[in-house]
């Protein structure tokens, strides 16, 4: 009598527990009447057979090396496997270690003829395999064509009906708003303390965890895109999420993934955005105590960490920079007054910026030729000189008029986005969220308003942003220069206060007390 052992094995298509019960009934009686002995089962359940990363196989093909049994029993030969490379390989394997593999449906005899046999009954398995996948495939292509939901969990802020999506604005809000709060600069535990504390509550009324939160962030059926086999479907998920506001997502999480290093805690707000004006590196919180045990914190220029790399800038107190920064900040956006000049301020040099740009320059230039000559064709028509070729002339020149306006219009959302003074007003204004105490109002100053922050040892100049936009960490040292240079040069003087700009950001150099450390 030869020890044998079983395996089953169903897949996820069509099959069932019950598919696995039957497999097993039919080889044992293959086994009682081929003297046969039924040692061991091995069954893997919703694994498919097109590839060998099943545990249950593999344990067999580990455990075949034992020598404990000789035959492996299978319903049929798709079970064992649909991949005909992979199949060959396995049964080289068993039988150098004593093992043959027997099918309990399919009399395959142990002639040259059953080896021809087995042979076309494997290939036709892998047939079969691939021609099934590739209807799934197909079906899967024009049911997404057609918009239609083809299975599997609903993404939150979704609901299905008569196999369609829809958005349920309820959730939807919620998905905006943690998209929004991550691109302004919020954490991901900052977002999750506010909508739980909020009680607002995730599916099943349980509440939302930091997996939730980062799986909304890289879920691109929130901007209404399904990708499938190398195919862009966007007519099955409506848009929750814009275009916009999704790069910006990404690009936060891009740059926070090259910035690890950065500390963004609640106890050194400014880490990532304070600059050394000695030696343009980040400075960085540190602590330490006094004669009294007393604890104080500081922050201090990330170049002494280096041996070799020291920089003289003394360090400086972290509740008075803090206070400074932040203090200046909501006093500068709570004057109604300074915020409507600063808004005509930031609007002259937008327009000059948008005057000084040579690319724009020559196309405007180019555009106004065209037109001139559009122009000059139509005086000769109206004068009689109509020819064939005039007409295909001025139909060239207004497609290139068209593309000319077009370039324009590119280049300047590219380089200046129009404004008016009143979107700045509105802007300035909504930075001023109430008690600058609060540690979440300055995180949100912070993240969405301020660009970078120069200590000199004495001075701290503040560079704002006057777009809602978040800002990456880390700048070049050239451009922490070009920020230096530009506030040392005289700026403009109203209220007792001296301002510089640029076509992008404002800034304003304010002297830090003296105070016992």
């Amino acid at each position: 009598m030869r020890a044998a052992v079983i395996y089953a094995r169903y897949s996820t298509d069509t099959q069932t527990e019950q598919s696995i019960e039957g497999q097993i009934r039919v080889c044992k009686s293959y086994a009682e009447a081929h003297d046969m002995l039924v040692v061991q089962e091995y069954v893997d359940r919703a694994m498919t057979g097109t590839n060998d990363a099943r545990p249950a196989f593999q344990q067999m093909l580990r455990d075949s090396a034992e020598h404990k049994w000789e035959v492996i029993l299978v319903y049929k030969l798709d079970r064992f496997s649909r991949n005909k490379y992979e199949s060959t390989v396995h049964k080289k394997a068993l039988k150098d270690n004593g093992v043959s593999v027997v099918s309990a449906m399919e009399n395959i005899p142990d002639t040259p003829e059953g080896v021809i046999l087995e042979s076309l009954l494997e290939g036709m398995n892998q047939y079969y395999s691939m021609e099934l996948s590739q209807k799934v495939k197909r079906g899967l292509h024009e049911s997404y064509l057609k918009g239609n939901y083809t299975g599997g969990p609903v993404a939150y802020g979704y609901r299905l009906e008569n196999k369609k999506l829809y958005i349920v604005e309820e959730e939807a809000s919620i998905v905006r708003e943690i998209f929004h709060k991550y691109a302004q600069g919020y954490t991901v535990p900052d977002i999750l303390l506010s909508l739980n504390q909020r009680g607002l509550r995730y599916k099943r009324d349980q509440k939302f965890m930091p997996k939730d939160l980062y799986r909304f962030l890289f879920l691109e059926k929130y901007r209404g895109v399904v990708v499938h086999e190398g195919v862009v479907y966007d007519n099955i998920y409506p848009q929750i999420i814009s275009d916009d506001l999704w790069e910006r997502v990404q690009q936060r999480h891009k740059d926070d993934t090259l910035n690890v290093g950065v500390r963004t805690s609640s106890d050194y707000l400014l880490s990532g955005k304070l600059y050394c004006t000695k030696c343009h590196k980040t400075m960085i919180g540190v602590s330490g105590y006094g004669k009294l045990r007393k604890r104080y914190y500081y922050y201090r220029c990330n170049r002494n960490r280096h041996k070799g790399w020291l920089c003289e800038m003394s360090p400086i107190n972290r509740d008075r920079l803090h206070d400074v920064v932040f203090n200046t900040t909501c006093r500068l956006v709570a004057d109604n007054n300074m915020i409507v000049e600063l808004a005509n301020l930031i609007m002259r040099e937008h327009e000059k910026a948008v005057q000084n740009n040579y690319t724009l320059q020559a196309l405007q230039n180019r555009y106004e030729m065209t037109t001139r000559a559009i122009s000059n064709l139509m005086k000769a028509i109206e004068e009689g000189m109509v020819t064939d070729q005039t007409k295909t002339r001025i139909a060239e020149l207004s497609e290139q008029a068209k593309q000319i306006q077009l370039d324009i219009n590119l280049e300047k959302m590219r380089t200046h986005p129009d404004m008016e003074v009143i979107d700045v007003i509105d802007f300035l204004r909504a930075q001023f969220y109430g008690e600058t105490q609060d540690i979440e109002i300055r995180k949100a100053i912070l993240k969405t308003f301020i660009y970078a922050v120069l200590y000199d040892g004495s001075k701290v100049t503040i560079v704002y942003n006057y777009r809602d936009e978040y800002s990456p960490v880390n700048l070049p040292p050239s451009e922490v220069q070009n920020l230096i240079d530009i506030a040392e040069k005289k700026g403009v003087v109203f209220n007792g206060t001296t301002f510089f700009f640029t076509p992008e950001h404002f800034g304003i150099t304010v002297h830090i007390p003296h105070g016992d450390e």
